[in-house]
């Protein structure tokens, strides 16, 4: 099993909405900009994984901080609406609590303060999958 990279993290907290939190007016940390080269999506990527703590309703971004082992909880603002996906269904049944169990479904918040609580009592207890159950999984019968 490969184990989360794990960084000092510095002292910020980075705000990192899904791209359609636009609509209501979130602009947060250059997070929503297209990107074009590989220098700005390493530049994004480093300053996800240095965050003190990320809040975030965009899955890409949870992924990436179960990944590195990045604190994180998923923050919607009060005009937003959970959106459970199959993606979403789908990444969080692939992680293990470290007792052994499954996490369920994804729990959103409406306040940071929720979103840390989370992390401290259930969050910073998820285990990526193995890296063996993902190659597994790959439907290596359509692969190029």
């Amino acid at each position: 099993m490969i184990h989360p990279v794990v960084h000092e993290s510095q002292d910020y907290l980075l705000h990192a909405p899904h791209w359609h939190a636009r609509r209501f007016g979130y602009v947060a940390d250059s997070f929503n900009l297209e990107i074009i080269n590989g220098d700005l999506l390493t530049a994004k990527i480093e300053r996800l994984v240095y965050a003190k703590f990320v809040y975030t309703s965009s899955l890409h971004v949870a992924i990436t901080c179960i990944a590195y082992g990045v604190p994180f909880g998923l923050f919607l603002n009060r005009q937003e609406k959970a959106n459970l996906t199959a993606k979403w269904r789908d990444v969080w049944s692939t992680l293990v609590h470290r007792e052994g169990r499954h996490p369920g479904q994804p729990k959103f918040f409406h306040s940071l303060h929720q979103c840390r609580d989370w992390w401290v009592d259930e969050g910073c207890y998820l285990l990526p999958p193995s890296m063996d159950q993902m190659v597994a999984a790959f439907p290596h019968d359509i692969a190029y």
